[in-house]
C-alpha cells in the first residue's frame, strides 16, 4: 500500500554519487553563517568610539577579561573616568552570596575586606563623609540613619585616655545599677578603687581644688565637727575641744559671758541684771555679777595717786554725788564731768576756772541762767538824743532826729561773745513811725517801724535791734572810739503829732 504522506516528504533531489560530502559541507556552513547573523544583530563594533557594543545579556561560564576600561550601565557615548578601570554607571553593585568579601589587596597576597553579616534583618547603608578628617586622631561617628562624619573626641568632651596602665583585659571603668561607676588604679600588684554611692538621688559634681596635696579620708556623723585624728585621717567630735580650736560646748547662755571652764571647754555665766558688773572669784569659781554697792562701802574709798587720768562713767540720768577732798585738788587736779553729748563741765585747779560745754550754763535755784548760750549782757548805754522837753515833729517827712556820731562810742565786746546794738527810744505818737540808721557814705541800714502809742503827752519806751557802722576786724579787736562812718538816727512820722523824748544807743554782748 502506498503511503501518500511519505511520498510528500520524500526528496526528489537525486545526488550524484561523489557530490554528497560537498553538499553536507555547504549546508553546515550555511547554518553557521545564519547563527552569526543572529548574534551580530545584538553586538556590533562602534567605529567612532572603537568599542564593541553588546545589547543583550551574556552569560560567561569561564573568564571575562577587559584589558581596557569597562563601563557597566552607562550611555552609548559615555567615556570612562581617567585612571578608572571599572565604572558602574547606574544601579548598585551586589555581592549576593553569604560571607562574600569585598577585597582590597594593595598589590600583595593579603587583603583588607568588608563583608555583611549573614543574619541581616533590615537594609543598612552608611554614607561616608565627603572630606578628610580635619586633624589627626579623629574618629568616625554615625547618625541614626547611617550618615558618617569625623569627630574629635577631645573637643566633643569625651576626654583623652591615652593609656590604661596595666589593665590587660576587661574594663578600667565599670558602671552598673548596683555598683555605680568605678575607676580602678593598679600598682605593685594591688588595686585602688574610686567609686560613688551605689544609689545617687541626683546628679553630683565633685571638684578637686587647684592645689597639690593629699586627700584626707574619714567617716562623719550628722552635726559633728571634723578634725585631724591622724596623718591624712579625719575624726569627728560632737563638741570640738578647745585644744582643737573649738569650744567644747553645745550651747551657751544667752547674753552670758564666756569664760574658761577647763582645759577642754568654755563656759558661760548666768545673765546679770541691768547695770551689774562682772567680778572675779579669785580663781576658785566662775566669775559672778555684782552691784557697785556690793563693792564700795563706807571706808572703802578709791585711792588715786600720781598723774593717773581717771574716768568715771555713769548710766543715763544717775543720782550721782562726787566729793573730792584731796588737799592737792586746788593745785594739781583737773576734774572733768563729761556727759557724752557736748554738755561738759571742767574744773581746772591750775587756772581756777570752771569751763562749761557749748550747751551748758550755771543756773540759780530760782531758775536764773548764768552763762547760757545766746544770753545778752548789757555792756554800755549812751544817750544820742535828750532834752528837758520832748521834740515834736513838724512834718510827716523824713528828718534826722539824733546827733551825728563820728566815732564808735562803746568799748569792744568780751571774749566768747558777739556784739548786738539796740536803740532804746522813749516816744509818743498817734500813728506808726518808721526809724532807720543812716550813714554819711554807705546809705541807710534796714529800717524798722514802731507802733503808735496813742498818746503824745507821756512817752513810751521801745527797744529795737539795728545795725550801725562798726570798726573793721573781729569783735575782740575793736578799739574804743576808732574811726567809723559818721551816722545818725532818722525818723519818718506819718503826721506831725510825734513827740520824741530820749534816744539811747545800747551795746549788748551775746554769749556764744
Amino acid at each position: 500500500m502506498n503511503n501518500p504522506l511519505k511520498k510528500f516528504f520524500e526528496s526528489k533531489l537525486k545526488l550524484v554519487k561523489g557530490t554528497r560530502f560537498v553538499s553536507l559541507l555547504f549546508i553546515g556552513t550555511s547554518v553557521l553563517i545564519a547563527a552569526g547573523i543572529l548574534f551580530a544583530a545584538n553586538m556590533y563594533y562602534n567605529i567612532d568610539t572603537g568599542e564593541i557594543v553588546m545589547e543583550e545579556i551574556q552569560r560567561v561560564t569561564g573568564t571575562l577579561r577587559a584589558t581596557a576600561s569597562l563601563i557597566v550601565g552607562g550611555a552609548s557615548d559615555q567615556d570612562p573616568e581617567a585612571g578608572v578601570s571599572l565604572e558602574i554607571a547606574s544601579d548598585d553593585v551586589l555581592l549576593s552570596a553569604a560571607n562574600q568579601v569585598l577585597r582590597f589587596s594593595g598589590g600583595t597576597e593579603y587583603y583588607i575586606g568588608f563583608k555583611a553579616p549573614t543574619d541581616l534583618a533590615t537594609t543598612t547603608a552608611y554614607t561616608w563623609p565627603g572630606t578628610y578628617p580635619g586633624a589627626s586622631g579623629q574618629v568616625l561617628q554615625s547618625t541614626d540613619v547611617g550618615a558618617l562624619s569625623w569627630l574629635d573626641l577631645g573637643e566633643a568632651g569625651y576626654g583623652d585616655i591615652t593609656a590604661v596602665g596595666d589593665v590587660s583585659s576587661g574594663a578600667a571603668f565599670t558602671q552598673g545599677t548596683a555598683t555605680g561607676t568605678s575607676l580602678w588604679f593598679h600598682r605593685s600588684g594591688q588595686t585602688g578603687k574610686l567609686t560613688v554611692a551605689a544609689s545617687l538621688g541626683a546628679d553630683r559634681t565633685y571638684t578637686l581644688p587647684d592645689a597639690s596635696g593629699t586627700l584626707a579620708l574619714g567617716t562623719g556623723t550628722t552635726g559633728y565637727a571634723a578634725y585631724w585624728s591622724a596623718t591624712n585621717t579625719l575624726g569627728v567630735e560632737q563638741y570640738l575641744s578647745v585644744i582643737r580650736g573649738g569650744t567644747g560646748a553645745g550651747s551657751f547662755t544667752q547674753y552670758g559671758i564666756i569664760y574658761g571652764n577647763n582645759t577642754g571647754a568654755l563656759g558661760t555665766t548666768a545673765t546679770g541684771t541691768q547695770y551689774q558688773i562682772l567680778t572675779s572669784e579669785g580663781g576658785t569659781s566662775a566669775p559672778a555679777w555684782r552691784n557697785i554697792s556690793n563693792l564700795l562701802t563706807e571706808g572703802n574709798n578709791i585711792n588715786l595717786s600720781g598723774t593717773t587720768n581717771v574716768t568715771i562713767a555713769t548710766v543715763m540720768d544717775p543720782t550721782f554725788t562726787l566729793s573730792v577732798t584731796s588737799p592737792q585738788f586746788l593745785s594739781t587736779t583737773t576734774l572733768a564731768i563729761m556727759s557724752g553729748n557736748g554738755q561738759d563741765i571742767t574744773i581746772d585747779s591750775a587756772s581756777g576756772r570752771i569751763l562749761l560745754g557749748s550747751a551748758n550754763w550755771i543756773e540759780t535755784a530760782s531758775g536764773y541762767k548764768i552763762g547760757a548760750t545766746s544770753t545778752e549782757i548789757l555792756r554800755e548805754m549812751i544817750p544820742i538824743l535828750g532834752f528837758d522837753l520832748p521834740v515834736r515833729t513838724a512834718t510827716s517827712g523824713t528828718v534826722q532826729i539824733s546827733r551825728t556820731i563820728e566815732n564808735y562810742p562803746v568799748s569792744s565786746c568780751a571774749a566768747g561773745t558777739s556784739r548786738i546794738h539796740k536803740l532804746v527810744i522813749r516816744y509818743g505818737s498817734v500813728g506808726t513811725t518808721t526809724w532807720a540808721v543812716a550813714t554819711s557814705t554807705t546809705g541807710t541800714y534796714t529800717p524798722f517801724e514802731l507802733p503808735p502809742t496813742n498818746s503824745t503827752t507821756t512817752g513810751t519806751v521801745h527797744t529795737a535791734t539795728t545795725d550801725i557802722p562798726t570798726p573793721s576786724g573781729a569783735c575782740t579787736g575793736w578799739i574804743q572810739n576808732s574811726a567809723t562812718d559818721d551816722w545818725w538816727v532818722r525818723v519818718s512820722p506819718n503826721s506831725k503829732d510825734t513827740m520824741i523824748y530820749q534816744i539811747f544807743l545800747a551795746a549788748y554782748d551775746e554769749i556764744q
